[in-house]
């Protein structure tokens, strides 16, 4: 059995994540996906939980998993041996890619795609545009309509 797996911030989970990720899912039999757990902020306003529910939406049996990034690469891919060991390690960054070879994974490039960044849809969201709403999914527009959020929001 092969497998993969990615890391990402998904801030939000979009369209081009989606297919991205359906892209990298045809080529292992069994594929995870790691999302950072990073503190609130502007570039950063949607919790890991909400980002995994994003995912867990489109991703059918997607294996999610929260990804504590240390100071540097090779310290927080030192840390999926356990979880990931074996796994072909899947991005278009070529940091990621060269810190999980030095560990001793597999890699696989994934060109990444033209259209919308998750910086772009963030933009909409925050300049309360409805636009966004044609890259992200029902799970991620309750989440950004949610009043928790819409709080976070409004004191950035």
């Amino acid at each position: 059995m092969n497998s993969g797996f990615i890391i990402a911030r998904l801030q939000p989970f979009h369209a081009n994540h989606k297919l991205s990720i359906e892209d990298a899912q045809r080529h292992y039999d069994r594929f995870s996906i790691g999302i950072y757990v990073t503190p609130i902020s502007p570039s950063n306003p949607f919790t890991y939980e909400e980002r995994k529910r994003m995912v867990e939406y489109d991703i059918n049996g997607a294996d999610v998993f929260p990804f504590h990034r240390p100071e540097n690469f090779i310290s927080s891919f030192r840390a999926l041996k356990g979880k990931v060991g074996g796994s072909t390690f899947v991005s278009g960054d070529a940091r990621k890619l060269f810190a999980a070879k030095v560990l001793g994974f597999d890699t696989e490039y994934m060109p990444r795609r033209d259209g919308p960044t998750g910086s772009y849809v963030r933009g909409l969201i925050y300049s309360r545009n409805p636009e966004y709403r044609k890259y992200v999914n029902p799970v991620t527009v309750s989440i950004v309509e949610d009043q928790i959020f819409r709080s976070r929001l409004l004191s950035r």
